[in-house]
This record gives C-alpha cells, structure tokens and sequence, in this order.
C-alpha cells in the first residue's frame, strides 16, 4: 500500500467496519470526528437523500436538503 503501518490503521479502522478491531487513540479520535461530521451534516440537512440512510441508528432527524442561493439573486 505504500502507507505508514500507522496511517493504513487508521484508514482501515475509522469506519464502523473497523468495530471489529482494537483502534488505536489517533485511530479512535478519526472514528469518533468522522462520526460526528456526518451527524452534524445529516441534522443540517447537508446530505443528499441516497445517503441519509446511514442516520437511521443514530437517531437523528435529518432536515431537508438545503439549496444555497447564489449572492445578489433577490426572491
């Protein structure tokens, strides 16, 4: 893989796939930061429909998507 020994763990482990291994402290910190940025986003409604999905066990309601309007553009 060409990876650090140390880098390939955290790359296999932060997933939930990774529940079935020992994480190592940066390994669980990754875990732990990857599982808060896609809760965050799901409560805000930053993620498309198709991979909503996966906030189903987590207990969050996700908000509709969100559409940005371009700057200047009046209702």
């Amino acid at each position: 893989m060409g990876l650090p020994e140390e880098v390939a763990h955290i790359a296999l482990g932060h997933s939930y796939e990774g529940d079935l291994m020992h994480r190592s402290l940066e390994c669980l910190i990754v875990h732990r930061a990857d599982h808060m940025w896609w809760s965050i986003a799901g409560g805000f409604g930053l993620l498309k429909a198709e991979t909503a999905g996966m906030l189903e066990g987590r207990k969050i309601a996700p908000r509709a998507v969100r559409t940005v309007e371009s700057p200047g553009k009046t209702g």
